[in-house]
């Protein structure tokens, strides 16, 4: 999403991303058993299994909802109670659409509403939780190495937004008719805007309709229309997370490397690292680009975008340019001729080609 973060969540492995299911009540599953009751509105269930993933790795699935469509309500979002007095505990995915076609992010909301609000005036309270995952893979695959082996991993984080505080503002609610209209407020203060109507059935409330999004401008200054939609299934997203150590996880490999050297080429290395200006001069690989696009300035702007045919080229001559920095400073250190081989061919497997 292009919506800036406050905070990070807790480490998880698995982002379950919940979307227009399960209205029917949860099923129980009996003690030392996997067999799953049936709820009391006698929908149809049955026990799930963990289903793999494309990667191979076990995927816990949502367990709840209904297996045959014979009533079903839709996505339940809420309760109406003698008073009368309302609450909504909605919890639902978001895609985002650009322009009509659907971008790399989503969000999970957890939407927190009553009326009358537990104290003070006689008024609607709302808070609401978007946990934001960008940079997912597509399906099957998992984050790949680029750039000297750097792993860009999906990034998830949550904000929160209260109308206490005015980070979520109610531009309008109807509670006997169904309808909420919200404005989110961002960091940057720049809002989205969101509207629900509702049906009851009984006192339950089931979620009829839901638009949100915002307007958006790129770099040039031109606008474009944001849509926010929920998917029509539930499903689990399986979202590996960086856990980040005192060293960064290459220089394992690296820490190796210099342990195979003998004792003179480790004395070497640690001089090396004693002297700041004794490094490759990668320069001559940014000089290289700019050589084969003359207009890199436009590219390196933003004004023109580069194809895919010559992103592959420019990753290319990134990767020749820099190990042959490294291979001119390599001649220079005073490395054993064995320690050099180890080190550029540490380099070159670790420098693939970006995209």
């Amino acid at each position: 999403m292009k919506r800036a973060a406050t905070s990070m969540p807790s480490l998880a492995a698995i982002v379950a991303i919940a979307a227009c299911d399960g209205a029917s009540p949860p099923p129980t599953v009996a003690k030392g058993s996997n067999a799953v009751v049936a709820p009391a509105s006698g929908v149809a269930s049955s026990p799930r299994q963990p289903t793999r993933s494309p990667a191979g790795q076990s995927a816990p699935t949502d367990p709840e909802g209904p297996i045959i469509d014979w009533t079903y309500e839709g996505l339940s979002i809420g309760t109406r109670r003698a008073g009368p007095s309302y609450d909504i505990t909605a919890e639902f995915a978001l895609e985002e659409w650009d322009n009509g076609k659907r971008t790399e992010g989503i969000e999970r909301w957890s939407l927190l509403c009553a009326y009358p609000q537990r104290s003070g005036p006689r008024t609607t309270w709302c808070t609401l939780t978007r946990l934001m995952v960008t940079g997912l893979p597509k399906v099957g695959e998992r984050p790949k190495p680029g750039f000297l082996g750097m792993v860009f991993y999906p990034a998830v984080s949550t904000n929160d937004h209260n109308t206490l505080d005015g980070t979520l503002r109610i531009d309008d609610v109807d509670w006997p008719r169904g309808k909420l209209d919200l404005t989110i407020v961002y960091v940057d203060r720049k809002t989205s805007n969101a509207m629900l109507r509702w049906k009851y059935s009984g006192d339950l409330m089931y979620l009829e309709s839901f638009i949100g999004g915002y307007v958006d401008a790129d770099g040039s200054g031109k606008r474009t229309s944001v849509e926010f939609r929920i998917p029509k299934y539930t499903s689990v997203v399986d979202v590996p997370i960086r856990l980040t150590g005192l060293r960064a996880a290459p220089l394992r490999e690296w820490d190796d490397l210099v342990s195979s050297l003998d004792s003179a080429d480790r004395v070497t290395w640690e001089r090396i690292k004693s002297e700041p200006t004794n490094r490759p001069n990668f320069e001559t690989a940014n000089e290289d680009v700019k050589t084969a696009f003359p207009d890199w300035k436009a590219i390196d702007s933003g004004k023109r975008i580069m194809t895919a045919e010559e992103e592959t080229r420019m990753n290319r001559l990134l990767k020749d340019g820099f190990v042959r920095a490294v291979e001119r400073w390599l001649a220079t250190t005073g490395f054993s001729a064995p320690a050099k081989v180890k080190i550029l061919t540490y380099i070159r497997e670790r420098t693939p080609p970006l995209g």
